[in-house]
C-alpha cells in the first residue's frame, strides 16, 4: 500500500507540468493507475515472502525478488505507458477531455515504477527488521512509565 502514494504523487506532478486540470477523467486515470501500481508492489512483495519461505533472509530475497520481478514490472509499466501516449498526445475535437486521465496514468507509472522498486524494498526490511507491534508497544511503556 505504500506504492500508492509514490504514485499518485507522480500523477498530480504530471498534472501541473502538463497543465491539465484535475477532473473527472483524471480521477479515473488515478484509480486505474493505482490498480497497476498496486499489483507492481505485490509481484514484488509476493515473491519475496516466497523467496524467504524457502530460507533465504530478508535482504537476500528482496534483492533477487527485485532482480527478477524486474523484467514484468518494466514490461507492464511499458506497455501502458505506449498504449496510453495516444490519448495523452490527440489533438482531435473532444479528446482535451482525455488528456488528463492519460497524463495522470502516464506520471503516476513512471514515479510508482523508480519508486516501488527503491522504496518499497527499503520499507520491507524497516518493518522486517523492526516489527510494528515491538515499536508500537513501547510507545505506551514510555508513557506509562512517565506517569
Amino acid at each position: 500500500m505504500f506504492s500508492l502514494p509514490l504514485g499518485i504523487i507522480g500523477s498530480l506532478l504530471f498534472l501541473l507540468v502538463t497543465h491539465n486540470t484535475l477532473n473527472l477523467y483524471s480521477l479515473i486515470g488515478i484509480l486505474v493507475m493505482d490498480g497497476i501500481v498496486a499489483k507492481n508492489g505485490t509481484l514484488l512483495l509476493d515473491y519475496t515472502l516466497t523467496l524467504m519461505e524457502r530460507g533465504l533472509n530478508a535482504y537476500d530475497a528482496i534483492i533477487e525478488a527485485g532482480r527478477v520481478r524486474l523484467k514484468p514490472i518494466f514490461m507492464t509499466t511499458i506497455t501502458m505507458i505506449v498504449g496510453m501516449l495516444p490519448t495523452a498526445l490527440a489533438m482531435t475535437e473532444g479528446s482535451e477531455t482525455r488528456v488528463s486521465m492519460a497524463w495522470v496514468i502516464i506520471g503516476g507509472l513512471l514515479s510508482s515504477t523508480v519508486f516501488t522498486l527503491i522504496i518499497i524494498p527499503i520499507i520491507f526490511l524497516f518493518f522486517e527488521n523492526h516489527p510494528p507491534s515491538s515499536w508500537f508497544a513501547s510507545l505506551f511503556r514510555r508513557k506509562a512509565n512517565a506517569k
